[in-house]
């Protein structure tokens, strides 16, 4: 199974979660990757992962004036991973969109974000520190995010100053902070995608034990092999 990550190292936590619930998985940088490499490899993946990492560039979702306050921007990172949601749409491949990839997403189906969570909205809940945060969020129980963990309530890590504000069309959020926060989203079920989540915190640096790591990363993979098959 080939599984391509919008930017890796290939040793990072990523890598290393998803070769831990299927050893012998095959894994492309999509970011270090030339243009007919990537195109080769996207004609053999199995699934697509969104990782974390800069802010996207506010200018997609209409606040181009808000620039100054994001970090890290990647003009180039940005119009890759909206290439990657683009694909995965197109072919029903299955995607998991972590972090920052929940936010390309909502970006993708014409959302927006919050430029920045303690200035814009608050800081009932702290959603991001030097180190990880944890903090509790509800997960809808008609979602499959609550199959995949048979709880609906949970702790999880977190490390974000950005988040949605809007939800992009044809996404539905299922997973709230108690500040109300949206902390993951699905596709709208008329689409019929095998596999189409975004989760705000990291499950490649949970215990792979808890119900928003492995599980959701299993169900992600097994929905990869299928479509290999």
């Amino acid at each position: 199974m080939l599984v391509v990550l919008s930017r890796s190292s290939l040793t990072d936590n990523y890598a290393l979660w998803l070769q831990r619930l299927y050893p012998g998985i095959e894994l492309a940088d999509a970011y270090s990757a030339g243009i007919g490499t990537l195109d080769e490899a996207l004609k053999l993946c199995s699934g697509i992962l969104l990782t974390g990492g800069a802010d996207v560039h506010p200018s997609w979702y209409g606040q181009a004036a808000e620039a100054s306050r994001c970090k890290g921007i990647d003009e180039k990172l940005d119009q890759l991973e909206f290439d990657l949601v683009k694909t995965a749409l197109d072919r029903k491949l299955p995607l998991l969109a972590i972090c920052r990839g929940i936010q390309i997403v909502n970006i993708r189906f014409r959302g927006s974000l919050i430029v920045d969570i303690p200035s814009d909205y608050g800081n009932t809940v702290i959603h991001r520190d030097k180190e990880d945060v944890y903090h509790a969020v509800t997960v809808a129980k008609d979602s499959n995010l609550f199959r995949y963990g048979m709880a609906s309530h949970f702790v999880v890590n977190s490390s974000h100053h950005q988040a949605i504000k809007t939800p992009g069309e044809g996404l539905v959020p299922v997973s709230w902070s108690d500040d109300g926060l949206i902390e993951a989203i699905e596709l709208d079920r008329r689409f019929a995608h095998p596999f189409f989540t975004g989760v705000q915190w990291h499950p490649e640096r949970l215990d792979i034990a808890h119900p928003m790591s492995g599980p959701v990363g299993e169900a992600f993979l097994q929905k990869a092999e299928q479509y290999r098959r």
